[in-house]
């Protein structure tokens, strides 16, 4: 009955009954020339639906003259048997149907299609896509009035098939569960058929106006009854398909309206709940078929108890049935059944029948009844995680609208309720996303001009919400339906008040966070609407002085009319500016004006060109990867061979990532639209072979996104070449070399074997080379020997074949070695390099569409590919199956291990590991180290050879068929593979600990099972479900070790249950969480170990991305997994339910990507919460009251953190409904007195959420109330500071809304009767403090601190006489607990509270002199909280507020208050963490008072800022923690910058600014600290003066340089920020014609530096720099790499280039060089990281000939390494270090040869010559090599 698993239904021929055939061949033999009769045999027999239709077509023409009656009547036969069988779509059908009812009578057609209809229907076939068919044809009779009347003479027989195929295919899919494709096809019939059976009942009935059928009344009755059971089983069945359910609710009333006579009422009323107890989808598909199926009567029907079925039955029906379940598939029916149920009441509002209309009106309108439950379920779903579910309820909104304005008895009524509504949803906050959709709906009804006048601030306030990223496409398409609507209402004068005024405003002082989506999103919508937007726009920037670039090119960017035009020149200046901007989202509008062009077929304008050459110059090594990838694809074809070009030029070695990424990525595309487009699209580039082997260099790039690009591009580009792959000893050598590499011990050099390898076998001669290879093998497999004589014909895979079996032989020698010593075999062939490239070999296979005469050789070599693999698994299986790989190298107990490491390194590093000698003796071995890197060795060996193996057997199931599939369909796994490779990963990742390993096998056990879970095999297909019976038997029976996390169990629950179909209705995975939930419940002595694994697997379910709607049902009985697992006495249950928490805490609230406050995001209101998660309410009421409840010791349960926690992401709703949120008031509010101060802190925290805004004045006055009144009463310290908290927090929530001037009275009289526990009455310091924190908050809220009436003048008088720091210095007493939390508190109180009213202090000096005390105080806790409120208040508002207080100077009182923050400069920073805080404040604060008067002020004897400077820099070099020392580093650099200001002149001699600049030239080492760096790159700019000056008296700074460069070429883009800075201040200061202001457009900040310090610098101070620049080496060689990570990739992210530098320096060296006199010498201490051999150099001083012969001779040393192998140029990466030294060495040569002797000269020529004879040689010419070789011939040249 099944059809094949993904076979399609094909049209078939008609088949139509053999009389009709022989009648036709009969008529044909007597009259063979009858046109007619020829026209019907094609029709009958034609297997082309086009054909069909044409000859149909003829025989109606042949009709009209066809008198013979015989013929007329075989016609209808014929064209009857197409109509009921044909196969090729309605349009076969319909023709056949017009000419049988247009030619003849209905009388004559009748009795043909019934019968034809009837021998279809009972054809004894079974099969699934034949019944279908009968279907169809059935359906479609029933479309065509002569169909329908053929169906009612056989009306009793189709019924009775139709019973027959739904009963069949609910049979079918019992028995045949386990097939998915079956059951699917199924269901897909089912569906039909019900289709089909309510049409019949509709024509039955007579509810069809076209037509209605007359069958027997007791007939159709009985069927009814036959039908309705199982019928009610498919709408029942929890595996039927949503699809199939609707249907059948849809039909179901239409059957029992026909089983109940006519009375549907009595069907569904009293509500027959027992047919939905178990599925509530079956409810609600019923509840949508009454809703569509009952008429305007049926609706309205009233019964004895006037209740309507409208009203009392489906809308209160629709309204409860929602909780019944919270899947999202079961919520997306219950929101649109409300939506169709509220279409149904607004029909009845505009019905013709006015009866209908009024009898509704009465009824609804009251708004309790309808509007308001309506309302409440809007308000529940209008913000659904599902985005489906959400519309659907806004759109139940505007249908509540229209129901509620045809409710209105009055437009005044209507336009109130509007009115309301609108009010209401403008004040929410503007995070809620519902509210978008609403308003812009209400805007419809209402009009704009109506919204903006009932609130004025609308669109300021909807401006203000883009600044969330998240909500920007929901503000972008309320502002243009809002915008449009008003622009039709108002004027343009009205419309710009409304619109542009506040668009203005928004732009100007806000973040960048705001700016970005205003221009991006808002601007393009108002321009589009009122097209004068960008001239205002522009009108408002000229007004303003700060950066307009960003803004000027989003408003060119949206004139159309200019880009059209392309006339750029006159924003020429704006686009320069745009193509180096700081913000490099300017940088990609400047390249998207300069690309973007409507008409794609003109060229582009000359100066768009030159533009974009030097955009790409100035952009292509960005490292940002969202910049490269907007690049690229702005990137157009007009200037493709100079992009070409200029692409290949940045492939040199040393390149960054950031280049080589981005010339990769455009060489990519380049290929790509040459392939798509063609040679006649005129885009094809030539590749020469310089260019094709530079990209051959490329594959050993560590980074695969960089090799993927090149093996793209290298398919494309090397095949089709001529040359060198043509030639057969060039490919065999580098055969041989590649596969040499898979032996290597580093990952990278194996990534590039399996690269090289993929690209090798594309080529025409490797099926040659690679087979002469193998034929040279000895000691095969028998099974490789078996494939190698099975290998008969050559075929299109046949390099791939032969590639492979060497790379498998290479495997297999590898193997022999590890069985013998892993150890040696992790060195020498660590196994995963030959796997990565036997996998990378196999994916080219087609396992499918293999040669027939070649299946037999593949197969052999899969087979033993996978008898490798698992012996491979089997070997290093000990390694990650061991908790500690290190522990595996017992060196006490076998001596001879030690030099077996050191065998090992040698052969896998090429070095050993030693320490230095001593006493003369040789070299020792370092133990610690070898074993370390040894171990390290040792474990990549095994995971990564573990992995490999993994993704080679998940890659193998994905791709190669089942043996059940047709014959000869390629290679195909057999059931015993596919067992064993079950049972290797249920093996594995039950034993393996090494996560690498057993997260990559996840990966590939996904496959497989994806797989088996598809497959038509019955066996196979319930291994998945049989696996993952296993494992949790052995969960159950702790048959699985203990592990962090429990290690792969997770991963092996995860991939079975999300590789699940959803055909299945995920039955395995609803039965595995919920006996996860029950395991994790358990809670006895024996069931621990079961219980943590069921809570990691949980976390594992809940954390799935693809799982999210399936396991939001199982939410709250996760959380309350989780919040009782708190409970527990067992760390490792308490552990795995902490990170169960936090995994739901993600899963259901998202994830929390900020710390704003909690309303804003990641949170939901309590109602929408508690109505997804019913069961959570009640569960959280009783833990919290549980967890409130004191015991006898005061300690609370740990479950009351995950539940307060929780509650705090709650907040009211606009409908509470029955869960209430003050229900957990009052025990959150116990929760106060926990004796944990957390607790108290989130009680608090989870406090004021709970409460309605309008409720929180009368919670604030019932907590102050509840705080005691004396301190003679009995207290609870830990109750008082809870309460506390409380009232503070809820004082943060309430700002605005509390501040009615009788509340501020009564709460301010409050506080006044607590003020002893400000007092020293009050014993606990804590609560002291949090008393003090609740004043300053309140104080904080009111606008006139008059408003506390008398208390503060208490306050002062309990708080400001009694220092609790006084206790510390009596007698020695240790601190009390909270003593210096009391400090700070009242400390900072003191100064808060005297900053608002200084007259509260006493005493001649009042609140100036207690500031001055506390700056000196002994206590530093008060020292420490005063220097924070100095620097938060500024020194100068500080002395303002005591000024007008007290009278004095300004300056004066500012000095004196400054000179106390440099006491404690002056006293350092101590040893202790107080004294380093205090001076890391000082210095903040002097930082921020930057001006002249720094100078005048009392530094303790330092009377200049030369001194200070010095005093400063000596504490900054003594000082080590790393905060103090940037805190005084930003002091520095202060004084320094001031001290440049103001005394410029002769300053570059003055000793301290060299000292300041070598300190500068220290911090600019990529080492230091970021922070620093910044700090010390930003102060470069203030010396831009001093390096002029001194350039204009004839001196200079070379340090200022260096640093300069290393800052330029910092890996930060703040750091080179900073760099750029200087340099445009230089440029400015200069004022020099050869360097004009705009020439950071034309260079690069380095570049320009560089040509600075040549100009400034005399050319005996420049030559030693350039040398040192240009021999400055990034890229360590071999043997320097770390000694503790030895396998990393060997290059980091880096932006600094040598060859970029060189280049830029070797034609100012030239320069440079030419300028000096022959006899000139250099110090050798001048050169910076040069080291020159003394004792053949000779003396300390260098001539210019020694420069010459140190670069001849490393051209020799490094020029002979490099080219020993060709292959090795393209393989080993560690040439590349060799190569930039010779370029560097060959550039300096030739800049200096000009000023060498001719003895000199004429020495070197012949090493020259031989290293340009080698380089020549050598077959690896790429593009760098060839600039090498063009050097080495300049160099030549006299």
């Amino acid at each position: 009955m099944a059809r094949k698993k993904g076979e399609t239904l094909k049209p078939a021929p008609v088949q139509s009954a053999q009389h009709v055939l022989d009648r036709l061949n009969d008529f044909l033999v007597k009259n063979p020339s009858s046109s007619l009769l020829g026209e019907l045999y094609q029709t009958l027999v034609s297997s082309d639906g086009v054909e069909q239709v044409a000859a149909i077509k003829k025989i109606e023409q042949e009709l009209q003259q066809c008198k013979d009656v015989v013929l007329q009547e075989l016609t209808v036969e014929v064209l009857s048997n197409v109509v009921i069988t044909a196969s090729h779509g309605q349009h076969v059908k319909k023709a056949a149907f017009r000419v049988l009812g247009a030619s003849f009578a209905a009388a004559a057609v009748l009795p043909q299609l019934s019968a034809a209809l009837k021998d279809s229907l009972f054809m004894s076939d079974s099969d699934l896509g034949k019944i279908s068919h009968n279907i169809e044809n059935l359906l479609y009779c029933l479309s065509e009035p002569l169909g329908v009347r053929s169906v009612e003479r056989c009306f009793s027989d189709v019924l009775f098939y139709l019973k027959s195929v739904l009963n069949l295919g609910i049979d079918t899919i019992g028995t045949c569960c386990g097939d998915t494709q079956v059951v699917g096809d199924c269901y897909q019939l089912l569906a039909k058929v019900v289709k089909a059976v309510g049409l019949l009942v509709q024509f039955a009935t007579g509810q069809r106006k076209n037509y209605s059928l007359k069958p027997c009344a007791e007939t159709l009755i009985a069927w009814t009854e036959e039908i309705f059971p199982p019928l009610l089983h498919l709408l029942k069945s929890d595996s039927s398909i949503l699809t199939c359910k609707l249907s059948t609710g849809t039909v179901l009333p239409l059957v029992l309206r026909v089983r109940n006579d006519g009375q549907l009422q009595k069907a569904f009323d009293p509500w027959p709940k027992d047919w939905f107890r178990e599925s509530p989808l079956a409810e609600i598909c019923f509840l949508s078929g009454l809703v569509s199926g009952l008429s305007e009567e049926e609706l309205l029907q009233t019964d004895e108890d006037n209740r309507t079925v409208l009203l009392h039955i489906l809308l209160k029906r629709a309204l409860i049935v929602h909780e019944r379940s919270r899947d999202s598939g079961f919520l997306l029916t219950c929101v649109k059944s409300v939506l169709q149920l509220v279409n149904r009441i607004v029909q009845l509002l505009k019905s013709h029948n006015e009866y209908h209309v009024a009898f509704t009106r009465k009824l609804l309108c009251e708004r309790h009844t309808a509007t308001e439950p309506l309302l409440r379920f809007v308000w529940s779903y209008w913000e659904h995680y599902v985005d489906a579910v959400s519309q659907h309820a806004r759109l139940i909104f505007r249908g509540i609208v229209d129901m509620n304005i045809l409710l209105a008895s009055s437009e005044q009524e209507a336009r109130a309720f509007l009115e309301e509504s609108a009010v209401f949803l403008i004040d929410l906050p503007w995070h809620r996303k519902g509210k978008y959709d609403t308003i812009a709906y209400l805007a419809e009804v209402m009009g704009c001009s109506a919204l903006l006048r009932l609130r004025p601030a609308l669109v300021t306030s909807l401006l203000s919400a883009a600044e969330e990223p998240t909500m920007c496409s929901y503000v972008k398409d309320l502002v243009q339906k809002l915008a449009s609507l008003h622009r039709k209402e108002a004027c343009t004068a009205e419309f710009e008040r409304a619109w542009l005024e506040p668009f203005s405003s928004a732009t100007k002082n806000h973040s960048r966070e705001l700016l970005v989506p205003l221009f991006q999103h808002v601007l393009p919508v108002l321009t589009a609407i009122h097209p004068g937007t960008t001239q205002y726009v522009f009108g408002k920037l000229s007004e303003d002085r700060s950066d307009f670039v960003p803004a000027t090119l989003k408003c060119l960017l949206l004139d159309k009319a200019l880009i059209e035009s392309g006339n750029l020149d006159r924003w020429r200046h704006v686009l320069l500016q745009g193509m180096s901007h700081r913000d490099v989202q300017v940088r990609l509008d400047t390249l998207q004006l300069l690309t973007e062009h409507p008409k794609s077929c003109e060229p582009v304008k000359p100066l768009c060109l030159r533009l974009l050459r030097s955009f790409l110059h100035l952009n292509v090594n960005m490292q940002g990867a969202p910049f490269r990838q907007q690049m690229i694809s702005c990137i157009k074809k007009e200037f493709v061979t100079w992009l070409h070009g200029a692409c290949m030029e940045q492939l040199f070695p040393g390149a960054n990532f950031g280049r080589r990424f981005t010339a990769l990525a455009i060489l990519e595309v380049l290929v790509a639209v040459h392939t798509s487009k063609g040679e006649s699209a005129q885009l094809s580039v030539q590749w020469s072979w310089e260019a094709v082997l530079t990209l051959m260099r490329c594959l050993k790039d560590p980074y695969e996104a960089n090799k993927t690009s090149v093996l793209q591009v290298l398919l494309a580009v090397l095949p089709g070449m001529q040359g060198r792959p043509q030639d057969e000893g060039w490919i065999e050598e580098l055969l041989l070399a590649t596969v040499a590499l898979t032996k290597s011990a580093r990952p990278p050099d194996s990534v590039t074997a399996a690269y090289f390898l993929d690209l090798i076998s594309t080529l025409n001669l490797t099926a040659k080379v690679s087979q002469k290879l193998c034929n040279s093998l000895i000691g095969l497999s028998p099974l490789l020997g078996t494939a190698k004589k099975l290998r008969k014909s050559p075929d299109e895979d046949e390099g791939v074949f032969w590639t492979t079996f060497l790379v498998l032989s290479e495997l297999e020698s590898q193997l022999k070695v590890a069985k013998k010593n892993l150890l040696e075999a992790s060195s020498t062939g660590p196994l995963y390099g030959a796997l990565i490239s036997l996998r990378a070999l196999l994916r080219k296979v087609n396992w499918k569409q293999l040669a027939k005469e070649n299946v037999a050789s593949w197969k052999a070599v899969l087979c033993q590919s996978m008898q490798v693999a698992f012996e491979v698994a089997t070997v290093v299986g000990p390694v990650v199956s061991n908790a500690s790989p290190e522990g595996q190298l017992d060196i006490a107990g076998d001596p001879g291990l030690l030099e077996q490491m050191q065998v090992a390194l040698q052969k896998g590093l090429g070095r050993r590991f030693e320490l230095a000698p001593e006493d003369g003796d040789g070299p020792a071995v370092d133990v610690v180290k070898s074993t370390a890197v040894v171990a390290q060795m040792l474990l990549l060996c095994g995971w990564r050879a573990h992995r490999e193996v993994s993704l080679f057997f998940g890659e193998i199931c994905e791709t190669c068929p089942l043996e059940a599939g047709p014959a000869n369909a390629g290679v195909c796994l057999s059931l015993k593979q596919v067992l064993s490779i079950g049972d290797f990963f249920m093996e594995q990742m039950s034993t393996v600990r090494h996560r690498g390993a057993f997260e990559q096998a996840y990966t590939a056990f996904q496959k497989l099972c994806h797989m088996l879970w598809r497959c038509k095999h019955p066996e196979l297909a319930k291994l998945p479900s049989t696996w993952l019976g296993n494992i949790m038997a052995v969960i159950k029976e702790k048959g699985v070790c203990a592990t962090r996390r429990s290690a792969g169990i997770p991963f092996m629950v995860q991939a079975i249950l999300v590789s699940e179909p959803e055909v299945r209705a995920l039955a395995t995975f609803h039965r595995a969480i919920r006996e996860l939930l029950v395991l994790a419940t358990m809670d006895t002595e024996a069931s621990v170990e079961p219980k943590v694994h069921a809570m990691n697997v949980l976390r594992a379910l809940f954390r799935e991305a693809r799982l999210g709607d399936a396991v939001m049902p199982y939410a709250a009985d996760g959380i309350q997994v989780a919040i009782i697992g708190f409970e527990s006495k067992i760390w490792s249950v308490r552990n795995s339910a902490t990170l169960l928490f936090s995994t739901l805490m993600t899963r259901i609230f998202g994830v929390n990507r900020s710390r704003e406050e909690t309303q804003r995001k990641n949170c939901l209101t309590g109602h929408v919460f508690f109505l997804r998660f019913p069961p959570l309410f009640r569960f959280l009421l009783q833990e919290l009251s549980k967890s409130a409840t004191y015991s006898r010791d005061l300690v609370l349960s740990s479950n009351a953190f995950p539940v307060l926690l929780l509650l705090a992401r709650l907040f009211p709703s606009v409908v509470e409904g029955s869960f209430r949120l003050e229900d957990f008031v009052p025990h959150v509010a116990r929760c106060a007195r926990s004796p944990v101060w957390k607790v108290r802190a989130l009680a608090a925290r989870a406090l004021v959420p709970l409460v309605a805004p309008s409720a929180r004045r009368t919670l604030l006055l019932q907590l102050i109330s509840t705080l005691p009144g004396t301190a003679d009463q009995c207290v609870s310290h830990n109750a008082v500071h809870g309460t506390l908290l409380q009232v503070l927090q809820v004082i943060g929530y309430t700002r605005q809304s509390c501040m009615e001037p009788s509340f501020v009275a009564l709460f301010s009289a409050k506080l006044e009767e607590k003020v002893w526990l400000a007092s020293s009455a009050n014993k606990c310091f804590v609560s002291r403090a949090a008393y003090l924190d609740v004043i300053l908050s309140w104080l904080q809220c009111l606008s006139d601190p008059s408003q506390l009436g008398t208390l503060p003048y208490k306050l002062i008088a309990a708080v400001l006489l009694e220092d609790p720091s006084d206790q510390r210095h009596s007698g020695g007493l240790r601190k009390e607990p909270g003593q210096e939390f009391l400090i700070t508190t009242r400390q900072d109180f003191l100064l808060e509270l005297g900053l608002r009213w200084p007259d509260l202090f006493p005493g001649p000096d009042g609140y100036f002199g207690f500031v001055l005390r506390s700056l000196s105080s002994m206590s530093l806790e008060a020292r420490w909280m005063t220097l924070q409120f100095v620097r938060r208040t500024s020194v100068a508002q500080l002395c303002s507020s005591c000024c007008l207080a007290a009278g004095n100077d300004i300056d004066r009182m500012a000095q004196q208050v400054l000179n106390r923050v440099i006491r404690t400069v002056c006293d350092g920073p101590g040893e202790h963490q107080q004294y380093m805080a205090c001076f890391a404040e000082a210095c903040s604060v002097l930082t921020a008072c930057n001006g002249p008067h720094l100078e005048k002020l009392d530094w303790q004897g330092r009377s200049t800022f030369e001194d200070v400077l010095s005093y400063l820099l000596d504490w900054y070099e003594n000082i080590k923690n790393e905060q103090t020392k940037r805190s005084l580093l930003e002091l520095i650099c202060s004084v320094a910058e001031q001290l440049v200001t103001l005394k410029n002149q002769d300053l570059w001699k003055h000793p301290i600014v060299l000292r300041w600049i070598l300190q500068l030239l220290e911090l600019s080492e990529p080492t230091e600290d970021l922070s620093r760096r910044l700090m010390a790159s930003g102060a470069m700019s203030a010396l831009a003066q001093v390096i002029v000056s001194a350039y204009q008296s004839g001196g200079t700074i070379v340090s200022f340089w260096w640093a300069l460069v290393n800052f330029l070429q910092d890996d930060e883009s703040g750091v080179r920020d900073g760099g750029v800075k200087a340099v445009a201040k230089l440029v400015t200061l200069l004022n020099e014609p050869g360097f004009p202001v705009n020439s950071l457009l034309e260079k690069t900040p380095l570049h320009l530096a560089l040509c600075l310090f040549s100009c400034l610098c005399e050319p005996a101070l420049a030559v030693p720099s350039l040398v040192s620049w240009m021999l400055a080496s990034q890229m360590p060689a071999l043997d320097a790499e770390n000694d503790e990570q030895p396998f990393d990739k060997g290059e980091l992210n880096t932006f600094a280039e040598e060859v970029f530098l060189t280049d830029i320096c070797a034609d100012l060296l030239s320069s440079a060089t030419c300028e000096l006199a022959t006899t000139t010498v250099f110090a050798s201490t001048d050169f910076f990281d040069v080291c020159f051999d003394e004792e053949e150099m000779g003396p300390i001083m260098l001539s210019i000939d020694d420069l010459y012969r140190y670069s001849i001779r490393n051209i020799h040393r490094d020029g002979s390494e490099a080219v020993g192998n060709w292959a090795a140029l393209l393989l080993n990466r560690h040439i590349d270090p060799v190569l930039i030294r010779v370029y560097q060495n060959v550039r300096v040569a030739v800049a200096l040869k000009n000023k060498v002797s001719k003895e000199e000269f004429d020495g070197s020529s012949e090493v020259v010559l031989s290293v340009l004879t080698a380089f020549k040689a050598s077959g690896s010419q790429t593009m760098f090599i060839s600039k090498v070789v063009e050097q080495l011939r300049c160099l030549l040249e006299k």
